[in-house]
């Protein structure tokens, strides 16, 4: 999906936003001043690109074929601390190992989401992420020291916890369990991946 979007959707809107500039510029030479229409399209097609670019780089992160999932972890937590003001403390345990591409994302992306969580509820000062090579698979947890939240209620909700139930559901559809604690001295989230889901075709 990541693909289609950047080789399919990206590059029409590329091209239609060279048709669009291509008219405004033989419109200038022709010393007759552009509609304001067609400024307005250019700023649109430039806001859709965007989009698209984003989406499609959320949807693959980057980090992940560039450094490993160890590093793009440490990034992650470098760039949540330059963001804001609560700190982020980033440990990797044991001997990292190549691990499948569905799993790296998986747990990216729960880091990802629960860093999302910290900077809007928490009131936090400071957060752990500690993602620990065991024998028997791969643990990710990520802790904070923020004001917690009724996580029963929550996940009663229909109307919260999306966040929540998408970060149980990556780690489900990988072979893995995730667990969630939370009450006055802060939260935890717990994703362990057994042995047997990191197996690699």
């Amino acid at each position: 999906l990541a693909r289609e979007l950047h080789d399919g959707t990206s590059q029409t809107l590329v091209s239609a936003k060279l048709l669009v500039e291509s008219a405004v510029d033989t419109l200038e030479r022709a010393h007759q001043p552009a509609p304001a229409v067609l400024g307005k399209a250019l700023v649109r097609l430039n806001e859709s690109l965007a989009e698209v670019r984003r989406i499609s780089h959320r949807l693959r992160p980057a980090l992940l074929d560039q450094l490993g999932l160890p590093a793009a972890l440490e990034r992650l937590g470098a760039e949540f601390g330059e963001e804001g003001e609560v700190a982020a403390v980033v440990a990797v345990q044991g001997t990292p190992r190549e691990l499948p591409e569905e799993v790296k994302t998986a747990l990216f992306r729960v880091t990802q989401e629960a860093l999302t969580n910290v900077r809007k509820h928490a009131r936090a000062r400071q957060v752990h992420i500690a993602l620990d090579f065991e024998r028997r698979g791969v643990r990710l947890e990520v802790n904070d020291d923020g004001v917690g939240f009724d996580l029963q209620a929550t996940q009663l909700d229909p109307r919260r916890g999306i966040g929540l139930r998408n970060m149980r559901e990556r780690i489900a559809a990988i072979g893995g369990r995730l667990d969630l604690h939370s009450g006055s001295k802060g939260t935890a989230i717990v994703a362990f991946v057994p042995a047997k889901s990191l197996e690699t075709t």
